[in-house]
């Protein structure tokens, strides 16, 4: 599907997701203030307590996640 894709950014996104009212809002600001193409995470919430569990996932050479709780651009967009 991402091959078929035609738009400028492309979401993808897990089907047990649920997203914040603001969370769409929040990465295309954050892509569109960007000046190089990358690959953003959002913040990830327990769905059980509620707990941050990261956020927003870095992600390696092989586009696994790895947790992040840095506060800095740097180690939240890769």
């Amino acid at each position: 599907m991402a091959a078929a894709a035609c738009g400028e950014y492309l979401l993808l996104l897990n089907n047990d997701a649920t997203l914040l009212p603001d969370a769409l809002r929040t990465l295309h600001e954050r892509a569109v203030s960007l000046s190089t193409p990358a690959i953003l995470g959002l913040p990830q919430y327990s769905i059980v307590s509620g707990d941050l569990i990261d956020i927003g996932s870095r992600f390696d050479p092989f586009l696994n996640p790895i947790p992040n709780f840095s506060t800095s651009d740097e180690g939240s967009v890769w």
